[in-house]
């Protein structure tokens, strides 16, 4: 086809630069008897003339249809963009409010209670041992006691014994040698009983320790699991994070990639309006030709005589040729429009299906395609980790639960020595009123009472001693109440709210399966605009037969240049030439003054001044698909404003032809004769171009 249409772009070029010369020595017929096949060129012009305005009314219906198609692709395919930005950001949030950013800082709370909770139980080993220091200390006053009783009750004894020695002494001192020895066994007693309980606190206060250090040592194993599976859990997180924020960006970027696409199909749609007006004025060329071929003398004898039929066949050759490398420049850029708008739809269908993948890549469907590029299973990693997490805090919530219980019943334990305090200090005050006592009653004896004398002394240095061991015991047991309430009170915290960790899994379960319905939602609604799509892409036949219906109007416009140019007669290059500016006084579109050019003056497409002005490329200011007029210089499509640019050129730019065959050069005599009054090789001043009021197709 293009290979046809350079030769026959060549042909008309050398006819048109040499016809001038040569038109005059040709043969003029001595008749037209043979009008029949004038009339036939008459009535093909006529012919094709219906044909060409077929053409662009006849195939109307589906432009509007491609359009009306492209503006809903257009739009679900924002509404798409939004719907999956508006899913990422389910998960996502604002990267601070987030469930996925609460559960991050849920999860460093639980761990940072963890290590604390090892810190407590380091903490109450180091109570316990403190404890058992001052049960060590009341051990050692126990027997201390012990051993001033067995003292005391010798005291009694001898008392007794030297009470003996006279009416008088016996009279004084049997009442005290007995409440002196009642007083060292009831000392001895709850000695023992001292003794007794702090072993067997001192006792627990060992188990305790043994078996919470075993604890200790199970705990930091805990937390070195849920340490490691918090490592996990929050890498998975900042994964999930960075991929949402990615998904969102490749969404923006995919809805922009779409809307340029939809902007090229508009242009190419708005094509539909360039061709009619061409169309147009072909078929009023043709109309011409046909006015010109029927030409006939008037009634009116003032009137000029017609031209010879072959110098109006001539004068119409030139005209018919520009017409039909018109419409063979119509079905070229049909073709490039065809191709360029399918790979188009192409690309877009291709987008559409990237953007579906961005959701499922994050929500973990289709993993055998996307797990290699997209976090895929991370929710499902993310909740193995979570769940390891929960059973190693609600083992380690146990297991400190165990070391309360312990530490709470070694306290108590502590707390019962604490009864015996105040049998401790009245024994003490006891020994010291015997002591005096006696000293008393001894001096009254006089030398008589000596002995007794110094057994009352030996019962108060007794009752000083007391008063020192009773005071480290005051001491031991002030601290090992203190001690043992810290505990008490420490455990009563026990029933802590451990509920905000599962609060937040729950939460970002619940985003997860809002996100899961979401996504396949937006999955059914991009596998529905890949439907329309390719449906839309496949109308696209209409293009190929629009160009078959040319290329065969192109074909019967050849085979009547034919007959023209066989009947061609001499003729007067201003015939030629007024017939030639009429022409080209109609152009409104680079296009056809391009052909014109070519045709006329034998310029290749690649340096016409207007090709090269015309397949400049656009400003890059123009935005298509705004949802608002950002400034003056943009270009709105689908928008708002019911009255769109008329001015705007589509497919300005005709395909190079392969190759640009040179004609032959006419002589120098031969141009300045026939130069027309035009001069085609300055071209004019381009008109105002004017599309009409039907640019505008939504």
């Amino acid at each position: 086809m293009e290979s046809h249409t350079a030769s026959c772009s060549a042909k008309i070029i050398g006819n048109i630069a040499s016809f001038y010369s040569s038109v005059r020595s040709r043969k003029i017929p001595s008749s037209f008897a043979d009008a029949r096949k004038t009339c036939g060129i008459i009535q093909g012009l006529a012919s094709l003339k219906e044909s060409l305005a077929a053409v662009a009314k006849s195939h109307e219906p589906s432009f509007l249809k491609l359009g009306q198609n492209l503006q809903t692709i257009y739009m679900n395919a924002n509404t798409l963009a939004g719907s999956t930005i508006e899913s990422v950001k389910e998960i996502s949030g604002d990267n601070r409010q987030s469930a996925l950013a609460g559960l991050r800082d849920k999860i460093r709370i639980s761990l940072a209670r963890m290590a604390g909770d090892q810190a407590a139980i380091d903490n109450n080993l180091q109570d316990l041992e403190t404890q058992g220091q001052h049960l060590s200390t009341l051990t050692n006053t126990s027997r201390d006691l012990y051993k001033i009783a067995l003292y005391l009750k010798v005291a009694g004894i001898n008392i007794g014994i030297e009470a003996t020695r006279s009416e008088e002494s016996r009279a004084m001192f049997s009442l005290t040698a007995e409440e002196v020895s009642q007083l060292g066994g009831r000392i001895i007693s709850f000695a023992e009983n001292i003794e007794e309980d702090a072993s067997l606190a001192r006792n627990v206060q060992l188990s305790v320790r043994a078996d919470i250090s075993r604890k200790l040592g199970k705990l930091r194993e805990y937390g070195a699991a849920a340490e490691t599976t918090v490592g996990n859990a929050l890498a998975v997180i900042e994964q999930l994070l960075l991929s949402t924020s990615t998904a969102m960006d490749q969404a923006a970027l995919h809805s922009k990639s779409i809307a340029a696409h939809c902007g090229e199909i508009v242009v190419g749609i708005q094509f539909h309006d360039s061709m009619s007006q061409r169309l147009e004025h072909v078929i009023e060329t043709f109309a011409e030709a046909i006015t010109l071929l029927a030409d006939s003398p008037g009634e009116d004898p003032s009137q000029d005589p017609p031209l010879p039929l072959a110098e109006r066949m001539a004068a119409a050759y030139p005209l018919c040729r520009l017409q039909a490398n018109q419409i063979q420049q119509v079905v070229t850029e049909i073709e490039s429009l065809h191709q360029q708008i399918s790979r188009s739809f192409d690309l877009i269908d291709q987008i559409i299906g990237q953007m579906a993948a961005v959701l499922s890549g994050l929500s973990g469907d289709d993993r055998e395609e996307l797990s290699a590029r997209h976090p895929g299973d991370s929710f499902e990693n993310l909740k193995t980790s979570l769940d390891d997490l929960v059973l190693l805090m609600k083992q380690g919530d146990d297991l400190m639960e165990d070391v309360r219980r312990e530490v709470h019943d070694a306290a108590e334990t502590s707390n019962r020595l604490l009864s015996f305090m105040n049998k401790v200090n009245a024994t003490a005050f006891e020994i010291k009123i015997q002591a005096l006592n006696s000293i008393i009653k001894a001096a009254h004896l006089g030398n008589k009472g000596l002995t007794l004398v110094v057994l009352a002394h030996e019962i108060n240095t007794l009752s000083d001693t007391a008063d020192t061991i009773v005071a480290g015991a005051a001491e031991a047991y002030r601290l090992l109440s203190d001690q043992a309430n810290k505990n008490l009170v420490n455990q009563g915290d026990a029933g802590r709210d451990d509920t905000s960790l599962s609060t937040a899994i729950a939460d970002i379960e619940s985003v997860y399966g809002r996100f899961k319905t979401t996504s396949q939602s937006v999955a059914d609604k991009a596998e529905a605009l890949r439907t329309l799509t390719r449906e839309t892409r496949t109308s696209l036949d209409f293009l190929p037969g629009m160009a078959a219906h040319l290329n065969d109007c192109h074909r019967k416009m050849e085979s009547l240049l034919s007959e023209l140019e066989e009947e061609c007669g001499p003729v007067g290059h201003e015939t030629i030439d007024a017939a030639i500016r009429n022409v080209e006084g109609r152009y409104t579109m680079d296009q056809e003054r391009v052909v014109h050019l070519q045709l006329t003056t034998g310029i290749p497409s690649e340096q016409s001044p207007i090709q090269a002005d015309v397949s400049a490329e656009p400003d890059s200011s123009i935005e298509l698909f705004s949802s608002q007029a950002e400034e003056d210089s943009s270009i709105e499509l689908f928008g708002t404003d019911p009255e769109a640019d008329s001015s705007v050129e589509l497919f300005d730019a005709p395909p190079a032809a392969e190759k640009w065959e040179e004609p032959p050069i006419p002589s120098q005599e031969s141009i300045e004769q026939n130069r027309p009054a035009t001069e085609f090789s300055q071209p004019a001043e381009k008109k105002t171009e004017d599309l009409g009021d039907n640019v505008e197709l939504f």
